[in-house]
């Protein structure tokens, strides 16, 4: 790493003009009108500069280092004692056991509440803390830069005032993405598959429970996210949502913050999995689910040998398809006459649930589209300006709370009772619905799948290989795996890839429902994740330092979300029919 002042460098090597845009001189004069439109339209607000944006954000989603790579440059306990003498590092050796981790973790923790809570300019640190954190983000940017595959991160020598009143350079993160290639990540966070289950979370809860809800899901998820940001202003060191988890709870939140990540995209990709089954089904329903499943296993496996950059351009694309689906839904809903799929007849629908036992499960479902916060401190450390994260946030969340709200009504006035778990299904198997609407409906549909669970699997790929000791990325310079040969570690690799994706469709085919997967993700994860846990950080890193009614409303908060979050998690495993009685 180089760069000294206010020199930014890139961590794999290069300058910061070859990371954004290509000198004209290194191309063709006469480049056609793509390339112009690619490359040089909006400057920064470019479409290649939002494309390397977006691979920013999904890059940084790990689920585990090695600790060699957490510990690397942090001085020993009894270092740490005396008082971490100035220019130590050099002769702390390799430091990779679990005291050291404790180390770092205490290191991180003490630089995080050494801090001005809610400002960032007049942040004070202490100064053997913010330098122990400043080796932490050192020593870990190789790895992560390498695991974004040709899309580094820029860092850059900052100085900052101690408690003391000592200047002391650490080394940070410089920001590239705009406010706009902000907004356009978030929403690309939230906008997914769980949108096509909100009319039956409507159908379950009815329309007065169901509306209240999507407000509060909104409201306390976007207020958790400024929160998110609070957290990452409150250390410069702090990139993912693991680093906040380990800032306030140490290398234990760590490993929480993991198994929940890992349960979180395994619950996706096998939802993704039945999406494209249940789909293609209901077209041709000659076919059975099952075989369509093994089909898609059969289509998803060459997809995830593909690199980073190729799977976030895929990804995209996915979400095109998803914003497409939604027009049709309510195209469909116009040009349709009668009973059922008609906005102009809307079908019967009830302003109280029917069955009071299946409130708790339609939480779970509505509150599924809002999880994007383990993606939300990787977008907030990517921007350039990060004081204008809560206006993204704020048009983020109004944007996606309309999408989410227009496709919850209009799927359930267009089916009411009838509404099944993937409101697109019952298009499909409306006779009056076109067979051209139905085909197109039905590619992008497909196509959802096979674009962003490739996407969703890279970060679990990534963590059997780390686990295993075969990710080269992942090894400290000078090492190698051990007792393993290139063609050895090129065979795990090929095996993990392969078991992944045979994990995802065998589970698809054990649980088959969309509907409980859906609302498992949103009562387990989707709480947890995105409400209880950002409250407990900051009642963590900043105690001590938050008013007194701001502690009451956080606690209040996470103990009613926790009893959302139990009930729909156990509505979620009970049978549908021990659910149905008024």
């Amino acid at each position: 790493m180089s760069g000294t002042g206010d020199d930014s460098a890139i961590v794999e090597g290069g300058s910061p003009s070859q990371h954004f845009l290509e000198p004209s001189s290194l191309g063709s004069r006469r480049r056609s009108f793509v390339d112009h439109l690619i490359h040089d339209v909006g400057g920064a607000n470019s479409i290649e500069n939002y494309t390397r944006s977006y691979i920013r954000a999904v890059g940084f989603h790990e689920l585990a280092r090695s600790p060699t790579n957490w510990s690397a440059g942090f001085p020993s306990d009894d270092d740490e004692a005396q008082g971490n003498e100035d220019d130590d590092e050099d002769q702390h050796g390799d430091l990779g056991d679990a005291g050291h981790e404790g180390s770092a973790s205490a290191a991180i923790r003490h630089a995080a509440v050494n801090i001005n809570y809610g400002t960032s300019a007049s942040s004070r640190f202490n100064d053997a803390s913010i330098r122990q954190a400043s080796r932490l983000f050192a020593s870990r940017q190789g790895s992560m830069a390498s695991r974004m595959e040709a899309e580094p991160l820029l860092v850059r020598k900052a100085s900052i005032t101690d408690e003391n009143g000592k200047t002391v350079t650490v080394n940070v993160a410089v920001g590239q993405s705009t406010i706009y290639q902000t907004i356009f990540n978030s929403i690309n966070t939230l906008v997914g598959i769980g949108l096509l289950s909100l009319p039956l979370g409507f159908r379950l809860s009815g329309w007065i429970i169901g509306v209240a809800f999507m407000v509060f899901s909104m409201a306390s998820t976007a207020y958790t996210a400024g929160i998110i940001a609070a957290c990452m202003e409150s250390n410069p060191v702090l990139i993912t949502y693991g680093d906040i988890a380990w800032a306030a709870f140490g290398r234990k939140g760590r490993v929480i913050i993991s198994i929940i990540f890992f349960l979180e995209l395994l619950a996706a990709c096998v939802a993704l999995v039945i999406l494209f089954a249940d789909s293609l089904h209901d077209l041709i329903p000659g076919v059975s689910v099952l075989t369509w499943k093994l089909f898609c296993g059969v289509v998803l496996t060459p997809l995830s040998f593909l690199p980073l950059r190729l799977l976030s351009v895929t990804s995209i694309l996915g979400i095109v398809c998803t914003f497409s689906i939604v027009g049709m839904i309510f195209v469909s809903g116009l040009v349709t006459q009668e009973q059922p799929g008609s906005l102009i007849h809307p079908a019967k629908t009830y302003l109280l649930p029917e069955y009071w036992g299946q409130v708790p499960l339609s939480l779970g479902i509505l509150i599924s589209p809002w999880g994007g916060h383990s993606v939300f401190p990787n977008i907030y450390r990517d921007m350039r300006h990060p004081y204008k994260f809560g206006k993204a946030i704020k048009v983020t969340y109004t944007f996606t709370f309309l999408l989410d709200l227009s496709m919850a009504v209009v799927g359930y006035l267009l089916f009411g009772d009838t509404v099944r778990d993937i409101v697109t299904s019952n298009i499909l198997l409306n006779p009056q619905t076109s067979q051209k609407l139905s085909i197109a409906l039905i590619s992008f549909i497909a196509a959802i799948p096979i674009t962003k669970t490739p996407l969703n699997a890279r970060p679990i790929i990534s963590t059997f290989e780390v686990l295993l000791g075969i990710d080269q990325r992942a090894i400290a310079p000078g090492e190698d795996a051990v007792g393993m040969s290139p063609f050895v570690r090129g065979l795990y690799s090929v095996l993990i890839r392969v078991g992944s994706v045979f994990a995802f469709v065998t589970i698809a085919i054990l649980v088959p429902s969309f509907e409980r997967i859906m609302a498992l993700m949103g009562s387990a994860l989707c709480f947890l994740i995105c409400i209880i846990l950002p409250l407990m950080f900051r009642l963590r890193i900043f105690a001590g330092k938050l008013s007194r009614r701001t502690v009451i409303f956080d606690w209040s908060l996470i103990i009613f979300s926790s009893i959302l979050a139990i009930a729909g998690t156990v509505t979620a495993i009970l049978p549908r029919e021990m659910l149905m009685k008024k």
